[in-house]
């Protein structure tokens, strides 16, 4: 199947679903505290979920408790990219509505990450439209992710830090189209696995 009719099978089984969104998030996220990933990362690279996307909200609360750095990615003004900036255990109140009614931390009160400095135990939440178990991803098709994941790659320890796919389970499919540009996850979060 084409990357289109992929995400529009996703969003006629998203629509099915919605009754489930909330109950599954909350089990997702309970695997990601339970993870080994979650426990010996010193920072969190998270996102605030739309609509249609999985709720990491309880995760990054908890990150806090746990005393890990937690960041947000924000759009970059040109929309060719986006950056992560670090927030504090407040960060809700803080938030902006930015690219395409997605909460965004405000580059203005936050402090961007350095990718230089960033820990060498890090875990991102990465959220998406389609995953395979072997760790293919298909976003909304702006690449962001893949750009900003790729840009860092050489940057980051792959022993001890993970990039991990976030979704509900009708999200994972059997296989999708992958680029060379396109970053493969480490490992998946989802109510089925």
């Amino acid at each position: 199947m084409e990357k289109k009719e992929i995400r529009n099978q996703i969003k006629f089984l998203m629509k099915e679903n919605l009754k489930k969104l909330d109950g599954e998030s909350k089990l997702i996220c309970e695997q990601i505290l339970k993870s080994d990933a979650y426990k010996q990362c010193d920072e969190i690279f998270g996102y605030m979920a739309l609509g249609d996307e999985v709720d990491v909200g309880t995760v990054l609360k908890k990150a806090f408790e746990d005393k890990k750095k937690v960041a947000l990615p924000k759009v970059t003004t040109d929309c060719n990219g986006m950056d992560f900036y670090y927030v504090g255990k407040d960060f809700r109140e803080e938030l902006q509505n930015g690219y395409c009614g997605i909460e965004e931390p405000d580059s203005t009160r936050e402090e961007r990450v350095d990718l230089n400095k960033i820990s060498r135990k890090v875990l991102f939440l990465v959220p998406g439209r389609a995953f395979t178990k072997n760790g293919k991803r298909l976003g909304r098709g702006k690449g962001f992710y893949d750009v900003f994941l790729g840009g860092i790659g050489g940057r980051m320890d792959k022993k001890t830090s993970v990039v991990a796919g976030v979704c509900f389970s009708w999200q994972i499919v059997e296989d999708l189209p992958v680029t060379a540009t396109d970053v493969l996850m480490d490992m998946l979060f989802s109510a089925d696995l």
